[in-house]
């Protein structure tokens, strides 16, 4: 596994995934640690995190040898004591992770198109795309100009708001989203265009309507008020302004691991969301069993 699909393990799978395999205490002693890294990594860190993951972080380490034996008191178990600190004196762990840096070596080896001098490739191309930068600023270069620097230049992702794919009319809605419409614009639309996909600040949501990924789902998402909601239809209406039709997820928190929770069943209306009214998506999880939810501690680390 590369180093972010172990982080996404550690934050969201392992705990349902273990749930029923490992014993209890084992389990709970592995929550100690999946808490405690995501307190580090919220988008914003405050002292009370700080302290209640150092707490966590050196339980953790303590147990580790009375479950695990001594042998199990690795360089790296011991490095878990001085993550709270690290966070404290630089900020939260995404803010200097090695992340940043690897994808910065990836950037760096795009640069390079021959096995022969391959500093002095990356050395101009660099330099290149630096000074055309420093151009494109200081000049007032013609749209056709703007598109071409644009195209040969690294793509960046975009953080717009925007309707994917290609839409479809519709014209009848349920009671449900009947009732829901009139609650947020006071009467219903005569006529609106659905999508199947949406970016929102550059998150890609899925509506439950998007049956092409198989092994993804990017229908679930949490409000910023708090409130977790399925997206299960996204529309355009004649003025553009965009809506989710939602239904509203009832979950529970799991004791030991907040940022987790299991839903247990829906609301039977239909809430209209706007964009702004978007948080973050949320990892979806369907076990046997049961489903969960994760919600991403932040939004700056894109993997």
């Amino acid at each position: 596994w590369k180093a972010s699909e172990w982080k996404w393990w550690l934050l969201h799978y392992a705990v349902p995934c273990l749930e029923g395999i490992l014993p209890r205490k084992y389990l709970d002693h592995f929550c100690l640690l999946v808490s405690a890294v995501y307190l580090l990594l919220k988008d914003a860190v405050e002292d009370s995190d700080v302290a209640k993951a150092s707490d966590m972080l050196a339980e953790f380490v303590v147990k580790t040898q009375l479950l695990y034996g001594t042998a199990a008191m690795t360089f790296n178990v011991h490095q878990l004591l001085h993550l709270a600190k690290s966070v404290q004196q630089l900020g939260p762990l995404w803010a200097h992770s090695t992340f940043i840096f690897e994808s910065g070596n990836g950037t760096l080896l795009k640069l390079v198109s021959d096995a022969n001098g391959v500093p002095l490739q990356i050395l101009e191309r660099f330099a290149m795309r630096v000074q055309l930068k420093r151009i494109m600023s200081t000049v007032e270069p013609s749209a056709e100009t703007v598109a071409f620097c644009g195209s040969i230049g690294p793509k960046k992702k975009s953080t717009r708001t925007q309707v994917l794919g290609k839409g479809k009319v519709k014209t009848v809605f349920t009671e449900a989203e009947q009732d829901s419409f009139r609650l947020k614009l006071r009467s219903v639309p005569l006529v609106a265009v659905e999508y199947q996909r949406i970016s929102v600040d550059g998150q890609l949501v899925h509506s439950t309507q998007y049956m092409r990924p198989k092994k993804t789902n990017n229908s679930v998402l949490v409000t910023k008020c708090g409130a977790y909601c399925s997206v299960e239809h996204i529309y355009e209406l004649h003025d553009g302004q965009l809506l989710l039709s939602c239904r509203e997820l009832v979950c529970r928190e799991l004791a030991k691991v907040p940022h987790l929770l299991k839903w247990s069943s829906s609301m039977p209306h239909v809430r209209m969301l706007e964009t702004t009214e978007v948080d973050r998506l949320c990892v979806l999880m369907k076990m046997e069993n049961a489903c969960y939810i994760s919600r991403i501690p932040n939004l700056y680390e894109r993997d």
